[in-house]
């Protein structure tokens, strides 16, 4: 699994600018322990990076045409494929529409808190604990 992950990562991470830079196998470690088959948010959210079913996973069904179930979150590959595609493209769009710059933390932060948390003077002590665990992991 942490050789796809870091595959992956690396591969991605040529051309994508700041989205690139996001390591997603530190994001699968807070946010499900590095478990495939997590299921959180009270049963909103699946896989190894907690892709929500109204979220992220809803957006990427519209916004590609795709017919994602939320159980096939437990794939390894089809979790990687939209947590990468979400980075790439659509947490950039929705800050850039809140009128914020992507940067590493912007996209941190929307995807733990969601986009309009970037608009808050104070962030959720949940969010400042997750920025903090995402730099301290190696």
């Amino acid at each position: 699994m942490k050789i796809l992950l870091l595959g992956i990562f690396l591969f991605m991470a040529g051309g994508l600018g700041v989205a690139g830079q996001i390591d997603l196998s530190k994001i699968a470690v807070i946010e499900s322990n590095s478990r495939l088959n997590a299921i959180g948010d009270n049963g909103q959210s699946f896989g190894l990076y907690q892709i929500h079913r109204r979220g992220i996973l809803a957006d990427f069904n519209q916004m590609t045409g795709a017919d994602v179930k939320p159980s096939e979150l437990f794939s390894e590959s089809k979790s990687a494929h939209i947590a990468l595609w979400a980075f790439e493209e659509r947490l950039p769009q929705l800050i850039r529409a809140r009128g914020h710059k992507v940067t590493e933390r912007a996209l941190i932060i929307a995807w733990n808190c969601g986009t309009s948390c970037l608009d808050r003077k104070a962030l959720p002590k949940t969010t400042v604990n997750y920025l903090k665990k995402y730099r301290s992991l190696k």
